[in-house]
């Protein structure tokens, strides 16, 4: 089985300038706006992109500050 080279290109985007109150919409645009980014400065390269959004219903979880305030956001969703 052969490999591809790949390199990963954080994409460096503004975030909270995307919005949409739909978890899943949100997180097509988020991945959709990464992609363009990264392929406007790689314009030869084949561009995989993609996000991830916390939601339960359709409440929508901001990123938390720190890693440990991740942990007990996490954990009062699970718990409601």
């Amino acid at each position: 089985m052969s490999s591809l080279a790949y390199e990963i290109c954080p994409s460096e985007i503004d975030e909270k300038a995307i919005r949409d109150s739909n978890p899943t919409i949100l997180t097509k645009k988020l991945a959709e706006a990464k992609a363009r980014k990264v392929a406007s400065e790689y314009p030869d390269a084949v561009v995989i992109s993609g996000d991830a959004v916390v939601s339960k219903g359709n409440r929508i979880y901001e990123k938390p500050r720190s890693n440990g305030r991740g942990g007990s956001i996490l954990e009062r969703i699970v718990r409601k």
